[in-house]
């Protein structure tokens, strides 16, 4: 569950994150973009940022858009709905696109104005576009 950005200078990610703070080890997901660097065989992060930055309860397969300057991906929301949510990397800010259904797997359009994705409403899945705001 990972994206390089066009340019090859940015990785967006799921990572997985293992807390033991009600005494029993709970895994849950987090989405990051991090700096990225080619040394040989070997991938270097730095300046790694979390994309909802705590507001939910796990994410997944973030995907960079085609102009590098906005990162889509989808997250189990606190009250057990799937969203879909946009990371601006400048100013480095995170809101959810969508509400109520179960949304996931986005996917940009050529141009970057515009997010397909799967949604699923009383057992029926449907693709969705969502035209995605400027700023």
């Amino acid at each position: 569950m990972n994206h390089w950005s066009p340019d090859g200078s940015h990785i967006a990610y799921t990572g997985e994150v293992i807390s033991n703070a009600s005494g029993r080890d709970q895994v849950s997901y987090v989405a990051m973009v991090s700096d990225l660097k080619l040394n040989r065989l070997q991938a270097i992060t730095s300046s790694t940022r979390l994309l909802a930055n705590g507001c939910t309860l796990g994410d997944r397969r973030p995907v960079f858009s085609p102009k590098e300057d906005k990162i889509a991906f989808w997250s189990w929301n606190k009250d057990n709905k799937a969203s879909i949510w946009l990371y601006d990397l400048k100013p480095s800010t995170s809101k959810a696109l969508t509400s109520g259904g179960i949304d996931m797997y986005p996917q940009w359009s050529p141009d970057g104005s515009t997010v397909l994705f799967e949604t699923s409403i009383d057992n029926q899945i449907d693709l969705v576009t969502l035209k995605v705001p400027s700023r």
